[in-house]
């Protein structure tokens, strides 16, 4: 740009020397009239150097342009091949490579509850006890997918204490599927695969929170635990078996002063439709009629006493609405000062009624322990109101316990008060992400 400066100067220092020279040969010029020609060359000499360098930095602009559009249509390009996909599928956000070999979902679930409990007292005074109050029963985040080969899957899940609010791990398995063998190996920690109720999601209860007798001698005391698995399913039957750290053993270090080892089993049969409806209490969604019968059993050492949890249990689901469950659940235990045997029942149905997002239910569990007089009953009554299916929804639920709540369980709202009768009720809302 200088060299052509200097040129377009040199034309003019030149042409003005001509034009001088000329003039001088036909008249002798003044100083006053050299002075305004050399002006008038000046401002010309400006006004040509003006427009080249608007036409030098037009040209400049013009050329960035090009060349941020050519990138970026370059890597439009790239994205296209490449084929990642993003959105919200089948109730969960997805991120997902074009071949399938990864994906990522990111999970979030929050039930909001509200408990008022009624308790006859065992004080002298003889006077009836309640309270009631509100509290964030779960906060769940986590994710899920696949890495490297779409046969190899991860779900992380973390959950927040109902009673303080610590963030603490609750699941974290890895698994990998053998192609179409039906057989798929995990590990990690998870639930223990014995009963169908504590296996089901939180978010597809059918009432405000499980059973009394899960939680009491069913999946309430297998809980998680960390370990390794294999699991085989086909059109009809999934069978899992599991050797594990024992009951109840999330988040735990390989060497401590817990069980010796658990072996767990369970077997399911679908003897008619869509297994896909067995993931839910409710028959929201099932087009066909379904049946599943199930059973497991977990035995777990802790050095010279050993603990069996078995159940037997059948699930039934119809298109017209109607939802059925029932199992029965057995502990036993072999002690140094001798055995016991609890056990118990869960009897539940639920109805959706036609054209509507409203379902009623009703639950029966009964608790026997071998070495307590009074068997624990839990009825109990409710209705869901579907917002959008169970990624929002309203329930609201009452119980009734007439020999009270033995031991007592907080966490779903029975305040102990040995054997006197007790009456529970509950609302909550759940959103699901």
């Amino acid at each position: 740009m200088k060299n052509q400066k200097r040129m377009l100067l040199s034309a003019v220092i030149a042409a003005a020397i001509g034009a001088t020279g000329a003039v001088a040969s036909a008249a002798e010029p003044t100083v006053q009239d050299m002075q305004k020609q050399i002006e008038a060359l000046q401002a010309q000499l400006s006004q040509l150097q003006a427009t080249q360098q608007s036409q030098l930095s037009a040209r400049d602009v013009d050329l960035t342009v090009e060349k941020v559009l050519a990138d970026a249509h370059k890597r439009s390009q790239l994205l296209q091949l490449e084929g990642f996909t993003a959105g919200y599928s089948n109730g969960k956000f997805l991120l997902q490579s074009a071949d399938g070999n990864y994906s990522f979902s990111p999970y979030m679930m929050m039930q909001f509850r509200h408990v008022l409990n009624y308790a006859d007292s065992t004080s002298p005074s003889g006077k009836s006890d309640s309270d009631h109050g509100f509290e964030i029963r779960r906060l769940k985040f986590g994710m899920n997918g696949n890495v490297i080969t779409k046969n190899l899957g991860y779900t992380i899940v973390w959950n927040t204490d109902y009673d303080g609010g610590d963030m603490y791990l609750e699941d974290a398995i890895i698994k990998y599927k053998f192609d179409d063998s039906g057989w798929t190996v995990f590990g990690g920690q998870f639930k223990d695969p014995v009963h169908h109720e504590r296996m089901m999601d939180d978010a597809t209860q059918l009432a405000v929170d499980r059973s009394m007798a899960d939680e009491y001698i069913g999946g309430g005391g297998t809980g998680r635990t960390q370990g390794i698995g294999l699991t085989y399913e086909n059109d009809v039957i999934k069978g899992t078996v599991a050797y594990t750290d024992g009951n109840r053993q999330m988040n735990t270090m390989a060497l401590d002063n817990g069980p010796d080892f658990g072996i767990t089993g369970r077997l399911e049969w679908l003897v008619m439709g869509d297994r896909a409806n067995y993931n839910s209490f409710s028959a929201l969604g099932t087009k066909e009629d379904m049946l599943v019968i199930g059973g497991g059993a977990n035995w777990t050492e802790y050095g010279s006493t050993n603990v069996l949890y078995h159940t037997v249990d059948a699930q039934y689901e119809s298109a017209g609405g109607l939802a059925l469950y029932g199992a029965y659940l057995g502990a036993y235990g072999d002690y140094s000062s001798g055995s016991t045997y609890d056990w118990g029942l869960v009897a539940q149905a639920a109805y959706l009624i036609p054209d509507s997002q409203w379902e009623v239910f009703g639950r029966y569990s009964l608790v026997d322990y071998d070495n307590v007089s009074k068997d624990l009953h839990e009825i109990a009554v409710g209705f869901n109101h579907y917002l959008r299916n169970h990624n929002a929804k309203i329930t609201v639920d009452v119980t009734y316990l007439p020999n009270g709540a033995g031991t007592g369980d907080v966490g779903v709202g029975y305040v102990a008060s040995g054997d006197k009768d007790q009456v529970v009720l509950r609302s909550q809302f759940q959103l699901v992400l």
